[in-house]
């Protein structure tokens, strides 16, 4: 018949000989604790009821603050519970050690305080050595600076380079700005890199792909093309978006079995999120439900989500990256992050990225009918009128000043103040001389 622990365990063997100080020998087993109490008198010597099975079953607050030495028994058993004990006594404060029995158990398997002494084997000796064990929390294996700076590490992977490396990607734009087509070049580019690419296309039909990879074929190669993998969420074939935790199965696994496969675009994110429901979503839901992504991510592809942005506010200096929907929750579990945005007037884009590996840049990508060619000089490219015009003048004038440009352009030197700072921002211009009042071009 088992007995059951009492509401707050076992107490103690001996506990009527704890001395109200002075260390505390812990054994296990109550024959060997009435012999280890005739070997060490200095000490409070106790055990526990029931042996190795019943650690955690024993109210250890009386020896709250103590110095314990711990005598497990010459088996792994023994030192397996002498470890636990260690962990509870330690979790109240007290100063624990713990006697190295493993040259005993070499020669004398199972041996305990209550048998004799093997030869050579020095009791006194192994006491006063007991190893004492420090706390430990799960940071104390941090690794030092020291050491990172001596390290190696692979470079990072990249599916395009400078755009997209290997980890959880995202591309944010307005409805009907041309991200699907953006999306299709990079899977066009990663296959040209020797790459395969999954499009999972879930708001969309075969019968639409089919048109949008006719257009593309236009002025792409044919056979390119042809490696990219479609999965389209809107048919008549009775299929069923995969949604939260059964998606993340089935890109791991994709993953898994097709390892050449290392650009998949999810366009759009919504239908697979697992917190999919109508309102604002918090900063721990995205959290959420963007990690699992991340860990199948991690060192085996780039998992590219498609999602929108907000109605931007119309100021000047606003930050693209916060007219993502959810941006918080997003830009805190995101490795790269890229937002597009359509020039007025134009299908011409600019994309802004920005990431933990990736470089922060601006990406000019103009439209060419059917898709998207990389422009390059994404900066020039993005100036407005003004910009451009000062910036030109500054080109053709080097060590030109503020005031020079207000004469030429009949302008306010406020306003003319105002661009050469934004120019100075994107890293186009700089001041040079000794009052800084002279500008240069930067290539």
């Amino acid at each position: 018949m088992t007995t059951k622990a009492p509401e707050n365990g076992f107490s103690l063997y001996k506990l009527e000989d704890l001395k109200p100080s002075g260390p505390v020998l812990l054994v296990e087993g109550e024959k060997t604790c009435e012999a280890a109490a005739k070997l060490f008198p200095d000490y409070s010597v106790l055990t526990w009821q029931g042996g190795t099975g019943k650690v955690a079953k024993v109210d250890i607050k009386p020896l709250k603050g103590r110095e314990i030495i711990i005598w497990p028994d010459a088996d792994d058993a023994g030192v397996e519970a002498a470890e636990k004990m260690c962990q509870r006594l330690q979790a109240i404060d007290a100063d624990v050690a713990i006697v190295d029995v493993s040259d005993i158990q070499a020669i004398a398997p199972k041996w305990d305080l209550a048998d004799d002494v093997p030869n050579d084997i020095n009791i006194l000796q192994k006491l006063e050595n007991a190893n004492k064990r420090r706390e430990l929390s799960i940071f104390d294996n941090a690794v030092s600076g020291e050491d990172l700076l001596s390290r190696s590490f692979q470079p990072v992977e990249w599916v395009l380079p400078n755009v997209l490396p290997k980890g959880l990607a995202m591309l944010a734009a307005a409805p009907k700005t041309g991200k699907s087509w953006l999306a299709l070049e990079w899977c066009y580019q990663a296959v040209c890199n020797g790459m395969d690419a999954l499009y999972l296309a879930l708001e969309n039909s075969d019968r639409r792909i089919n048109q949008r990879l006719k257009l593309a074929a236009k002025t792409r190669e044919r056979d390119k093309l042809g490696r990219i993998s479609f999965w389209a969420g809107y048919n008549d074939d009775g299929r069923n978006i995969p949604m939260g935790q059964d998606v993340v199965f089935e890109v791991r696994r994709h993953l898994k079995l097709n390892p050449n496969t290392k650009l998949v675009v999810v366009d759009t994110m919504k239908p697979v999120m697992t917190t999919n429901r109508t309102g604002t979503k918090s900063y721990d839901e995205w959290v959420n439900d963007l990690r699992p992504w991340v860990q199948i991510a991690s060192n085996r592809a780039c998992i590219l989500f498609i999602h929108h942005t907000r109605k931007k506010s119309g100021e000047a200096d606003e930050n693209p990256f916060e007219t993502i929907l959810g941006s918080q929750g997003i830009m805190a579990t995101v490795d790269t992050v890229a937002v597009m945005n359509q020039k007025a007037g134009s299908k011409d884009a600019l994309v802004h990225i920005t990431g933990k590996d990736v470089e922060d840049a601006e990406l000019f990508y103009e439209w060419l009918y059917p898709s998207y060619t990389e422009g390059g000089e994404a900066k020039r490219k993005s100036l407005g009128r003004i910009q451009h015009q000062y910036f030109n003048y500054i080109e053709q004038y080097p060590g030109c000043t503020q005031a020079d440009i207000a004469s030429t352009f009949h302008a306010d030197k406020a306003q003319v103040s105002r661009v050469i700072s934004r120019l100075v921002e994107l890293g186009m211009v700089r001041k040079a001389g000794e009052y800084g009042n002279q500008l240069h071009a930067i290539h």
